[in-house]
C-alpha cells in the first residue's frame, strides 16, 4: 500500500491502454506493473502495457512523447487522434519521479513502460483475501495454451498458490509432456487447457488423456474464448472437471482449480466447476451495503442503442464486477444470444431496427424451439407509465428497471436475478427506481451530476463530451424533424434525450424532452395536426441545451 494520487496513475494507464487497443488488429496487449526497488520509506515501480500492434519505426520511437505527433502522416489519416495522450504520459510520470519510454519492432509490436515512485503506507492494514480452502501446494500441473499472454498470466496466479508449474504451446506438445511425466513416475495431477489452439486443439486433447490409462486420473480445466450453447455439459461428458469462458482472470482460474482439489480430496460433491458455481461461493459470504459488490464475473448482455445510457450502464454494471457485451439494437442482441450463453440480459425496449419487445420475444421462440436454458431479461426502460409493466411481462420480460438507473436500484435486479433461488412470480417490480421528482427551474442538479462523476471516475469527461456531441445531434434532429412534420423521428429524438439528460442531473432537459415524446405521440393519432404547442417546445430545447451544455462545461473545468 503506497501513498500517492490514483487519478495520475489510472489516466497513464488509461491512454497507453487506449493507443494499444487503436493499434492493435490481432494478438493481445498485457498490462504489467511490478516493484523496480524498495528505498526507505519510497517504493519505485516499473509498469508497462506490451501489444502486438503495428510497431514504431526506430527513428520515430522518441518522437511520438511530443505533442501532436503521431509515427507518421498515414497513421494519423487511418487511425485519428491528437497524439497528446502520449506527452501528458510523460508531464505525469515527471511529477511522481519517474520516466517514460517505449521498446518497439515495426511491424511485430510495442511495449510502453513507464516508471514511478511513491510513498510507502506504513499505516496500512494488510489485505485480507477471501480465497477457497483446498491447499494447492506442490499440486503438479500443466498450462496447455498457444498464447504466452496467457500462459503468463494463469501460471503468476498458479505459483502464488505454490503450485508446480509446466508449460507448454501446443496440445501435441503438452501430451508428450504428460505422457514422459507419467512413465518417469511423476505424473501430472492438473491440465488447464486452452481450447482454440492449432493442431491438436484443447477437447481433442482432453479426449487423448481421459482415453490414456496413464493419464485419466488429470483432472482437466477448459478455458475458452469461443463459449457456445451446450459447453457445460459437453465438456462435462469428455471428463472436464471446470469450464470457464474468457475473458477470465488467473484469480478465476486458481480459484477453480482449488475447487477441483477440494472434489479430488472427496471434500465437496462432484460437479464441473464453471463462473456460476463460483460466483455462488464467493456470493455465500454475507457482504454489508457499504461493502464492495462483486458479482464475480457475471457475463451480461446490455442492449441498448443510447450512447450515454450505454457508458453509464456499463461502467455500473463493470464496478459491481460483471462482464458486459453491449448490443446497439434488438437485433444484434439476438444474434449474440445465438451464439453465446448469457446470466442476464438488460433490455432497452426503444432501439432502431429491432425494438425490445420484439427482440425478447424472439428469444423467448429460440429458448422454446432450441431447449436453452431461459436467461431473465430485465426492461431497461425511460418509460414508467401505468400498464408498461404489463407490455414487458406480455413480450416475455422477467422484471424492469427504469432510467437514468440509479445504483441502489441496479444492485437490487442483480442481487434478485443472479442468485440462484430466483423465482419468477409472475409479477414485476420497479425495484425502488422511481423517477426522480424535480423542480424544472434548475438546470443542472449537482447531487446528480457529482454521483455520476463518482461512478464514472476517469471516464466522466468522455462521458460528458459524448454527450453533448449526441445530444447537439438529437436536437438537431429534433428541429428538422418538425420542419419536414416527422412525428415518428421528433418522437424517437426526444426519446433519445429523455434518460441520457436525466443521467447527469439535466432534469429541466429531461422533462422537456419527455413532454416533446407525449406530444409527438399524441399528434400521431391526432387528424388535426396542431404543431403550435411543439413548436415552441422544440424553442425551448434548444434554449435548455445550450444553458446545459454551458453549465457542464463550467462543473467539469471544461
Amino acid at each position: 500500500f503506497v501513498l500517492g494520487d490514483p487519478g495520475r496513475v489510472r489516466q497513464i494507464f488509461l491512454n497507453l491502454v487506449s493507443n494499444a487497443i487503436k493499434f492493435t488488429e490481432a494478438g493481445h496487449i498485457m498490462i504489467g506493473i511490478e516493484v523496480k526497488k524498495s528505498m526507505e520509506g519510497r517504493v519505485a515501480f516499473h509498469a508497462y502495457v506490451e501489444d502486438t500492434g503495428i510497431g514504431i519505426p526506430e527513428d520515430k520511437q522518441e518522437l511520438v512523447f511530443n505533442k501532436f505527433t503521431q509515427a507518421d502522416g498515414s497513421t494519423t489519416r487511418k487511425f485519428g487522434g491528437t497524439g497528446l495522450g502520449l506527452a501528458i504520459c510523460k508531464e505525469l510520470t515527471k511529477m511522481m519521479d519517474g520516466d517514460v519510454g517505449v521498446d518497439s519492432t515495426f511491424g511485430v509490436g510495442s511495449t510502453f513502460w513507464f516508471d514511478f515512485c511513491l510513498a510507502l503506507d506504513e499505516k496500512a492494514e494488510e489485505r485480507n483475501v477471501v480465497d477457497f480452502a483446498a491447499d494447492l501446494t506442490g499440486v503438479k500441473a500443466i498450462i496447455v495454451d498457444d498464447n504466452k499472454a496467457a500462459q503468463e498470466i494463469a501460471a503468476e496466479h498458479m505459483r502464488r498458490k505454490k503450485m508446480n508449474i509446466t508449460v507448454a504451446s501446443s496440445g501435441d506438445d503438452g501430451l508428450s509432456i504428460m505422457k514422459k511425466a507419467a512413465k518417469d513416475g511423476s505424473p501430472f495431477e492438473m491440465a488447464v487447457l486452452d481450447y482454440m489452439m492449432p493442431g491438436l486443439d484443447g477437447v481433442e486433447l482432453a479426449k487423448e488423456i481421459k482415453a490414456s490409462a496413464d493419464l485419466k486420473d488429470i483432472s482437466l480445466l477448459m478455458v475458452s474464448s469461443a463459449p457456445a450453447r451446450g459447453d457445460n455439459e459437453k465438456m462435462k461428458e469428455i471428463g472436464f472437471q471446470g469450464y470457464l469462458t474468457k475473458p477470465v482472470s488467473g484469480i478465476d482460474i486458481a480459484k477453480a482449480l482449488s475447487a477441483i482439489q477440494s472434489i479430488r480430496l472427496g471434500n465437496t460433491k462432484p460437479e464441473i466447476i464453471t463462473r456460476h458455481i463460483l460466483r455462488e461461493a464467493d456470493t455465500k459470504h454475507e457482504i454489508s451495503e457499504t461493502e464492495k459488490l462483486d458479482f464475480n464475473g457475471a457475463q451480461i448482455l446490455l442492449a441498448e442503442d443510447n450512447a450515454t445510457n450505454q457508458a453509464v450502464a456499463t461502467t455500473m454494471l463493470e464496478r459491481m464486477g460483471c462482464h458486459v457485451t453491449p448490443a446497439g439494437n434488438g437485433a444484434e442482441a439476438v444474434k449474440l444470444v445465438k451464439q453465446r450463453d448469457f446470466d442476464l440480459i438488460f433490455m432497452d425496449c426503444n432501439m432502431p431496427e429491432m425494438d425490445g419487445f420484439e427482440a425478447t420475444q424472439t428469444i423467448r421462440s429460440l429458448e422454446k424451439r432450441d431447449e436453452y436454458e431461459k436467461t431473465p431479461i430485465i426492461a431497461f426502460t425511460a418509460y414508467a407509465m401505468k400498464g408498461d409493466d404489463q407490455k414487458c411481462y406480455d413480450a416475455g420480460m422477467d422484471d424492469y428497471i427504469t432510467k437514468p438507473v440509479k445504483k441502489q436500484a441496479m444492485i437490487g435486479i442483480l442481487r434478485k436475478w443472479l442468485s440462484s433461488e430466483h423465482v419468477n412470480s409472475g409479477t414485476l417490480e420497479a425495484n425502488g427506481n422511481q423517477q426522480q421528482e424535480t423542480t424544472t427551474a434548475c438546470v443542472l442538479d449537482m447531487e446528480a451530476l457529482n454521483d455520476m462523476k463518482e461512478l464514472m471516475g476517469d471516464k466522466f469527461g468522455l462521458l460528458v463530451e459524448k454527450y453533448i456531441a449526441n445530444s447537439s445531434e438529437y436536437v438537431d434532429q429534433a428541429e428538422q424533424a418538425l420542419k419536414e412534420k416527422d412525428i415518428k423521428k421528433l418522437a424517437g429524438s426526444a426519446h433519445a434525450l429523455k434518460s441520457s439528460s436525466a443521467s447527469l442531473g439535466l432534469f429541466k432537459m429531461s422533462e422537456l424532452a419527455t413532454v416533446i415524446e407525449e406530444q409527438a405521440r399524441s399528434l400521431e393519432g391526432s387528424k388535426r395536426k396542431d404543431y403550435t404547442a411543439v413548436l415552441e417546445l422544440v424553442k425551448d430545447l434548444r434554449n435548455s441545451f445550450k444553458a446545459s451544455e454551458e453549465e457542464l462545461n463550467k462543473a467539469t473545468g471544461s
